[in-house]
């Protein structure tokens, strides 16, 4: 949680016009949806199967 507050007060100070935030929440997503395919591929290689 740190890391996110670290990352959005930096990017408040390298964008101006409220850009910062855009890019964090884009940034977040594609964090998010790595963290999906990795977990979904954990289970497959766990499994050995597509479930």
């Amino acid at each position: 949680m740190e890391s996110i507050k670290l990352v959005s007060n930096s990017l408040k100070h390298a964008f101006t016009g409220g850009k910062g935030g855009k890019i964090l929440i884009k940034l977040f997503q594609a964090t998010h949806n790595k963290n999906k395919v990795i977990s979904r591929n954990r289970k497959i290689n766990k499994n050995g199967n597509n479930k």
